[in-house]
């Protein structure tokens, strides 16, 4: 949403999000945009009794390279979910930025 705002005013780099920030605004009702991975959104979940960090709308074409970093995938209802490891989420979100 802040990302759309600045772009209607012409504002191209408004916010960097440092892997801490992103991780504090995946519970927001949005979730928050991971940088390096344009479109993709950082989320908390609950998943099967659990909290989860979750990357939606991430390039299907990079998911070997996002697995080789530490993320994981579940088919939940026939669609493929990619998370990230409570324990290496912020390694991951560095790496990909």
């Amino acid at each position: 949403m802040l990302s759309s705002t600045a772009a209607s005013f012409n504002v191209t780099d408004a916010v960097k999000l440092t892997p801490g920030d992103m991780i504090a605004a995946a519970g927001s009702f949005e979730g928050a945009p991971v940088v390096g991975l344009p479109d993709t959104r950082l989320v908390r979940v609950r998943v099967n009794g659990e909290q989860r960090l979750e990357l939606r709308g991430y390039p299907v074409e990079r998911l070997d390279w996002l697995k080789s970093l530490g993320c994981f995938t579940e088919i939940i209802r026939f669609r493929t979910r990619l998370f990230l490891p409570p324990d290496g989420a912020e390694r991951i979100l560095t790496a990909i930025g």
